[in-house]
């Protein structure tokens, strides 16, 4: 279980506002990525600094979301491909790194989905601009 970093936590919540969607995107990933590492509940996280105590905000009924299916592994090698490059090719933050590494790490588990393709694809094309 990892500890939180605050500093970090909320340098991705800042991050979540990006124009460029694709940063919002990855700065999701990366929080949610780090929440989960660290084993807490988002409950307990936003729970009051003062008394400890969960938020009292009402649970809302939503709708949820299919869980998109991950690809098959025949059908990802042209993405491992394009994040190969894209790390070694490109001048990339740590934030971005990581997060290349870990759509990597999800072909490997055959959890790599389609919007994890066009996002890296969106990447791709705004780094190459930017040559």
């Amino acid at each position: 279980m990892a500890a939180l970093d605050r500093g970090e936590i909320v340098r991705l919540l800042e991050r979540l506002g990006d124009p460029a969607d694709g940063e919002a995107l990855a700065a999701a990933r990366a929080l949610h990525r780090t929440i989960q590492e660290a084993g807490v509940a988002w409950e307990a996280l936003l729970a009051d600094p003062e008394t400890g105590e969960e938020s009292q905000v009402p649970d809302a009924p939503v709708d949820t979301p299919e869980v998109p299916q991950g690809l098959p592994v025949g059908e990802t090698k042209a993405d491992l491909a394009l994040i190969e490059r894209m790390l070694a090719g490109f001048d990339l933050s740590d934030t971005a790194r990581d997060d290349l590494t870990g759509l990597k790490d999800d072909i490997e588990r055959g959890e790599f989905t389609e919007q994890d393709r066009r996002f890296i694809n969106g990447l791709h094309s705004r780094l190459a601009n930017k040559r």
